[in-house]
């Protein structure tokens, strides 16, 4: 088992002789991994305006408008300018209204549009950056790595991290340990799909599995071993984590896959 102090020797040593093009694609990796999780955050957006009508309850209204009544009591009497019950039937009337159709087909047109960027651009967009950091492991990769995925069996590129997120987000509706389990089951697939971009979802999987049953602890470790780093990208507003922490990490987890490679197959 190769031990931690070596996977992050190993990432600092390629770090250096390509410093300038690591950190740019780590910044890019970074950008799109706030937007792609296999589309997680367009299932969010998704979320979010199925819960519309019930925010906007005239019920729930009610009761905020309840407790206003008590401010200044005895200074202002609110009940003079306003009815809780009339407001709250205004409000209802909005939203069931035309205004409020038209508000929900916006956002709905608006997640859907938001799922297929993060699906047609963005996902391919971050196994090209798996790869670079991959590539970055034997010697100075080229940008035109960001593109593989484009070019190489791009449908299986999007169909598979769109499972990634999506199983992943069923997981989490379990409890949120699932999720968590579920997505260290699942780190080695951006890696492999990089790596074999002809591996069918199901194999994809099926191979992630194989390579972190055992070692899911292991990467949470390593994970947490970072914690400092994290609190000094905090305290420098990010500066740290954009010029130094962000390619170590990326450059540590790529060899990480690649030493787990090579154990299960030794």
């Amino acid at each position: 088992m190769t031990p931690r102090s070596q996977l992050k020797a190993k990432a600092k040593s390629v770090l250096k002789p390509n410093y300038w093009k690591l950190v740019l694609v780590s910044l890019i990796f970074l950008l799109i991994s706030g937007g792609v999780t296999g589309s997680n955050s367009g299932m969010k957006i998704a979320s979010n305006v199925g819960n519309v009508s019930s925010y906007y309850d005239g019920d729930i209204w009610e009761e905020e408008l309840e407790g206003l009544q008590n401010f200044g009591e005895g200074e202002l009497p609110i009940d003079e300018f306003f009815d809780p019950s009339l407001v709250a039937q205004e409000v209802k009337d909005v939203i069931t209204g035309p205004v409020g159709i038209v508000v929900l087909l916006v956002s709905v047109i608006a997640a859907m549009l938001g799922i297929l960027f993060d699906l047609l651009l963005l996902a391919p967009l971050k196994v090209g950056c798996y790869r670079f950091f991959l590539v970055s492991q034997h010697f100075p990769a080229k940008l035109k790595e960001l593109t593989h995925s484009f070019d190489t069996n791009y449908w299986n590129s999007v169909k598979t991290m769109f499972l990634i997120g999506l199983k992943i987000f069923l997981w989490s509706l379990l409890l949120v340990i699932p999720g968590i389990v579920k997505a260290y089951e699942y780190r080695m697939i951006p890696y492999l799909l990089a790596e074999h971009p002809d591996m069918s979802s199901r194999d994809l999987f099926a191979a992630s599995r194989h390579l972190m049953n055992g070692n899911k602890w292991r990467a949470f470790v390593l994970d947490w071993s970072f914690i400092l780093w994290d609190l000094l990208v905090a305290v420098t507003a990010g500066i740290v984590g954009l010029l130094y922490v962000n390619p170590y990490k990326n450059l540590t987890n790529a060899a990480f896959y690649e030493a787990v490679c090579r154990e299960k197959q030794g």
